[in-house]
């Protein structure tokens, strides 16, 4: 038994070093080649909006993301099966990124993308160097929410627009890794949780105001979006600075675990438009998020 336990761990351990230097590998490639481009700051405020308030109750909007790459070999490929062998939560996924309707037009690091902060639609893979390595029909997505005024709403969309030119940190990935092993196979299952695991007597204010002053800000998807978070919605900065939890190497499915988050439905990528209409169709307090031409297809 206890053989068989090793080998298990030697198989992760092994896992993790080809993922984290596949992505550095990658890395050394593509940036030699990709071409520098960013968003548009109307990318962003066309999101804002007029009719909502800033004492309004809002929400922001979390994609996760279950992909079917392909091939085998691709590189985002050897991140999820990496992902799952290390996870201690339930969510299958590999990915986050965020939006601020239920349209299907989100915003997501990746490594592959040009630029890096990109938009992502799961029923238009073609149009983001990340979708379109994945199969729409059989790829899968999660969609969630966490509930905000009109105002930390409207705070998280100008962070992002701040943070266009935001770059992806490979080297963050064996960090992550690092954390992601130790949590899985030395720490004890009742101290696995996000407010345990991750909590340290660090300064998160401080950490945080210190990322806030780098002209050039480095994340992955999942610390990124905790990023966005942390400097916008009020409960989750407290969630934070209380239990001391250091969000930058937080790994995509411990997003869902933030207090709040909440899921709304799930599907694969080719019939989320028929998903999304079908649940503001159902819940009729999430129907301004979902414009009214794109109700009636």
């Amino acid at each position: 038994m206890i053989k068989m336990r090793l080998i298990k761990s030697i198989k992760t351990i092994l896992l993790l070093s080809i993922t984290a230097c596949a992505f550095f590998s990658v890395s050394c490639a593509s940036t030699k080649t990709g071409k520098k481009l960013f968003l548009t700051d109307e990318n962003f405020t066309s999101r804002i909006g007029t009719a909502e308030s800033d004492a309004d109750e809002s929400y922001i909007f979390l994609r996760f993301y279950d992909p079917e790459l392909s091939s085998p070999v691709y590189v985002s490929n050897i991140l999820k099966n990496g992902i799952a062998k290390v996870d201690v939560n339930p969510l299958p996924v590999s990915h986050v990124g965020i939006g601020f309707d239920l349209r299907d037009d989100f915003f997501g690091l990746t490594q592959m993308s040009r630029p890096q902060l990109d938009r992502e639609r799961c029923t238009d893979t073609k149009a983001n160097n990340y979708t379109k390595q994945c199969e729409a029909a059989s790829s899968k997505q999660m969609l969630y929410a966490i509930k905000a005024t009109g105002e930390e709403r409207k705070k998280a969309i100008r962070i992002l627009m701040e943070n266009k030119n935001v770059s992806y940190d490979v080297d963050k990935n064996f960090k992550i890794a690092h954390r992601a092993l130790r949590r899985k196979l030395f720490t004890a299952e009742n101290d696995r949780s996000l407010e345990k695991f991750y909590a340290s007597k660090k300064d998160i204010e401080a950490i945080n105001d210190a990322e806030n002053k780098k002209a050039q800000k480095k994340f992955v998807c999942s610390t990124f979006v905790a990023y966005v978070l942390y400097n916008s919605v009020q409960n989750v900065r407290e969630f934070f600075n209380t239990k001391g939890i250091d969000y930058r190497y937080l790994m995509v499915s411990d997003i869902a675990c933030i207090p709040g988050v909440e899921e709304l439905f799930e599907s694969t990528w080719e019939n989320y438009d028929a998903a999304a209409r079908t649940f503001v169709a159902e819940h009729k307090e999430f129907q301004r998020y979902l414009p009214e031409d794109e109700r009636l297809h």
